[in-house]
């Protein structure tokens, strides 16, 4: 395994600031990137209660139709609704 060799010279006050620079940078970099995670979970998370909230009025309506399609009206106007689509048809 190699090393790199350090830089020892102190020609510059630039040299000495270098790595504290690049070191600034990636945690620049590094808040951003964590900022645009926070936000993308938070949409994911918007998104989830939303889809959950769907989910459930479509169950509510899901069983509203049922109710309707098992209820006793229902079943005494199916001859009337059979007449009614044979005449659509023709």
């Amino acid at each position: 395994m190699t090393q790199t060799p350090i830089d020892t010279t102190l020609d510059s006050k630039d040299s000495i600031n270098a790595p504290e620079k690049k070191l600034n940078a990636r945690f620049g970099e590094t808040y951003l990137l964590t900022k645009m995670l926070e936000e993308e979970r938070s949409k994911n998370e918007r998104i989830s209660a939303e889809l959950d909230k769907t989910k459930n009025k479509l169950n509510s309506v899901e069983k509203s139709i049922e109710d309707l399609v098992h209820s006793r009206s229902w079943r005494m106007t199916e001859p009337v609704r059979a007449l009614l689509d044979t005449i659509r048809r023709h």
